[in-house]
């Protein structure tokens, strides 16, 4: 079962993106935002709901959680050098792939923190999914700009597909 805010109907073909995980499939059941699916290979669902891995996730996680309590603060002089590491923002196509890449990356990484707290996850289900969203799109720019693209099939149907989940998550709004 897969929960959505736009219910698909049953018969039609679907697929699934989050990361650099994707699978086709097709709709079997539909019903009130939720629907059943035969995919046309095995899904590992744990692959699906697990957190991105991020090797410095933790140590920032611990740091927030410091300032939070109160225990730590940023310092100006953090700020300060902060601001002096700035780089100027690049130009070539390549370099821009890169930071979009790295954009994405950072905003899976909020989401993954924001989906682990069950909570949230419950009050903010939509606006998590569509975070997901917006980092997949800016992922499919960035290959887009490096001629690479991670996932099967073509780069233009991957761009319309995630077109088409943005505009209808902002109808929303």
């Amino acid at each position: 079962m897969i929960e959505t805010p736009i219910t698909p109907t049953a018969g039609s073909s679907i697929r699934l993106l989050r990361g650099s995980l994707a699978v086709d499939g097709k709709v079997v059941w539909a019903t009130n935002g939720r629907f059943g699916a035969h995919f046309l290979r095995e899904v590992i669902v744990s692959d699906w709901i697990a957190p991105a891995k991020n090797a410095q996730q933790d140590r920032v996680d611990k740091a927030v959680a410091l300032v939070r309590s109160g225990a730590a603060a940023v310092s100006s002089q953090a700020r300060q050098t902060a601001t002096r590491t700035q780089e100027p923002i690049p130009f070539e196509a390549s370099e821009l792939a890169a930071e979009l890449a790295e954009v994405c990356r950072f905003i899976d990484a909020i989401g993954a923190t924001l989906a682990a707290d069950a909570d949230l996850l419950r009050r903010f289900e939509g606006p998590l999914q569509n975070l997901d969203i917006a980092a997949q799109s800016i992922g499919a720019v960035a290959g887009v700009l490096t001629g690479r693209n991670e996932m099967d099939g073509n780069r233009g149907e991957r761009l319309s597909a995630l077109r088409a989940s943005r505009i209808a998550a902002m109808a929303k709004y």
